[in-house]
């Protein structure tokens, strides 16, 4: 066996995003690793469900062991292996965000020896969580300039507190990949984006209001075509949200907001509206909520990044993925690289 690699899960963001990546990190170099103080910083600390889901889940995925995952445990021990599954089906059982349970299994999922079929089911649009726009359409494209071979598709839409929402993830095996170069987003050609709601919501036209606002405000400050879909759904929950995604010549940018209920609909559309105008005046290709996503792949693969702002959860990345490579991150101004 492997030394093995230990992590305080209370150094920089101190929640689940440690875990998370040092699980992907974990599978993809085969390393195992000891974690201790798990999302220390929270007010639940330790494993909470949608945290054990992704432990058992990248278990199943690659054959991996493990010890203590119980729930509100805070400290496991994680032993990769290489035994990987071509079909993965989850269940996480509440509206826990399928989108940052597939943070610890993207990554892995290439270093498969075939083609990896994973679905989720779980919530797609939650709060504190990358919504499923956001990850096809902003995220992913950028995973792909990596040479990486990815599908994604929504089968349903679930919003908290039930979920039942389902994502479809196919991977192909890594080839040759590519580093990635981001540091100038060129010029600005048009605006699209997805408001949608549950069905219930349709009457009072929930989805149109917060995409006519978005619209509004986009056209006069930005002035390029603005294409926002809406969108309704048959979903256990009721909730809606928005999000943009600005097509630049080099790259997209992302900005989403989920609604609270009770207040509205167009201040939802303001405040995704309001967030894509600010990630493209500040001259960056990567949003600050997709920079964070990019690092892992970057430790493996390479590349060079220009973000709008260094996150916490950006830096949590960084420290955890040199834990697993020799890689040492440098970070000039916005500008990340290895």
């Amino acid at each position: 066996m492997k030394d093995i690699i230990e992590i305080d899960g209370s150094k920089y963001e101190g929640g689940g995003q440690v875990l998370r990546t040092a699980i992907a990190m974990s599978i993809a170099t085969q390393k195992p690793f000891y974690i201790k103080n798990i999302r220390a910083k929270r007010k639940k600390p330790g494993l909470m469900p949608q945290h054990r889901k992704s432990v058992l889940s990248a278990a199943k995925l690659c054959g991996a062991s493990y010890r203590r995952a119980d729930l509100g445990s805070k400290r496991l021990f994680f032993y990769p292996s290489d035994k990987f599954r071509n079909k993965l089906e989850i269940e996480i059982g509440t509206a826990g965000s399928a989108t940052l349970l597939l943070q610890s299994l993207l990554l892995p999922a290439f270093f498969a020896p075939k083609t990896v079929e994973i679905d989720v089911v779980g919530g797609t649009d939650v709060g504190w969580s990358i919504p499923y726009d956001f990850l096809e359409k902003v995220i992913i494209p950028k995973i792909k300039l990596f040479n990486l071979d990815i599908a994604i598709s929504m089968i349903k839409r679930g919003y908290y507190p039930k979920g039942k929402g389902q994502i479809n993830v196919i991977t192909e095996p890594l080839d040759d990949t590519t580093p990635i170069e981001l540091v100038n987003p060129g010029k600005l050609k048009s605006i699209e984006g997805v408001s949608h709601a549950d069905s219930k919501l349709q009457s009072k036209k929930v989805a149109e209001e917060q995409a006519k606002t978005a619209e509004k405000i986009l056209k006069a400050e930005l002035k390029c075509p603005v294409n926002i879909k809406t969108r309704y759904y048959t979903t256990p929950s009721i909730a809606s949200g928005i999000t943009l995604w600005a097509n630049m010549e080099k790259t997209t940018i992302g900005a989403d907001c989920l609604a609270d209920l009770g207040k509205e609909p167009k201040r939802t559309g303001e405040k995704a509206a309001r967030d894509l105008i600010n990630e493209i005046n500040s001259g960056a290709p990567v949003d600050k909520y997709t920079a964070d996503n990019l690092i892992p792949f970057i430790a493996l693969f390479g590349g060079r990044i220009k973000v709008s702002k260094i996150t916490e959860h950006t830096m949590t990345n960084m420290w955890v993925c040199e834990h697993f490579t020799d890689v040492k991150f440098k970070v000039e101004g916005n500008i990340i690289s290895v």
